[in-house]
């Protein structure tokens, strides 16, 4: 993917995905050199556009990716793009915003955006719900794209965490994985006994905005669907994403684990 400046060229594109703008904005943005065209190889998938908060805090207003190329991780790669753009112009944190009503903000919690309070319009022009700010703070080197885990790297990553045994279960085609004898994740097999998904212990929320940003995560195979996801391995799933669910399903599941068995683990 890239991240082009957008230019008079694009101004079909911009209003058939962007239908609240109109030319005089359109045409500022170009000035500002301050909004973006997603493109793939050379199709234009999205369109990105900030601001710049008190001279040094940018500020993302629109993320929009047309619907033909939704749920394909173009959203993430777009922020990571985004973010590594701001780097390099000199930026420490970016900031955007959402309202509480709305998924984005369980997308945007994923990518490492952290909550930093909202705004009321309530009895005003303005009137809508909460508008959720979230910030990030770029790491100090950009972030290198990373490919998706594969299976023997995933394994390796849950082997290495404490208290962790895996068990294998051929009559049911997977493996499980559990911390102290608490389940918190189970790799499906394929019929050669290849992975497939890795089904993870995650709440309905993120479950809910993580299917809508990737084809490659659906219901859980396993438990409760509502309650549990399963990501293609090797899928559009990026490593870092991936390892950070495991990390989440693995502290749920050890905080299910008694309390004074928890102690006792922890002395060792």
């Amino acid at each position: 993917m890239k991240l082009l400046p957008l230019t008079p060229q694009d101004k079909d594109f911009w209003f058939s995905l962007n239908t609240h703008g109109n030319p005089e904005t359109f045409f500022n943005h170009i000035a500002a050199q301050t909004a973006y065209i997603l493109w793939e190889d050379t199709v234009p998938v999205g369109l990105m556009h900030h601001c710049i908060l008190w001279e040094h805090l940018p500020f993302l207003n629109l993320l929009l990716v047309a619907p033909e190329h939704r749920r394909k991780g173009l959203d993430a790669k777009a922020m990571g793009l985004w973010e590594q753009e701001m780097k390099a112009q000199g930026f420490a944190m970016v900031l955007t915003s959402t309202q509480a009503d709305e998924e984005a903000q369980h997308f945007y919690r994923c990518l490492g955006y952290v909550d930093c309070g909202g705004l009321v319009f309530h009895h005003t022009p303005l009137d809508q719900p909460l508008e959720l700010f979230l910030y990030k703070v770029l790491p100090l080197t950009p972030l290198k794209q990373t490919p998706a885990a594969t299976p023997f790297q995933l394994e390796d990553y849950m082997m290495q965490k404490p208290y962790v045994t895996r068990e294998p279960q051929p009559e049911r085609n997977r493996v499980c994985y559990n911390v102290d004898g608490v389940l918190f994740a189970v790799i499906t097999l394929d019929q050669n006994n290849q992975p497939v998904y890795i089904t993870l212990k995650v709440p309905p929320e993120q479950g809910e905005a993580l299917r809508s940003q990737y084809e490659d995560v659906i219901h859980g195979l396993y438990g409760s669907p509502l309650h549990r996801s399963s990501i293609k391995i090797g899928g559009s799933v990026p490593e870092v994403l991936l390892k950070e669910l495991v990390n989440q399903s693995y502290q749920f599941s050890f905080k299910r684990i008694p309390l004074k068995r928890r102690v006792e683990l922890l002395n060792r």
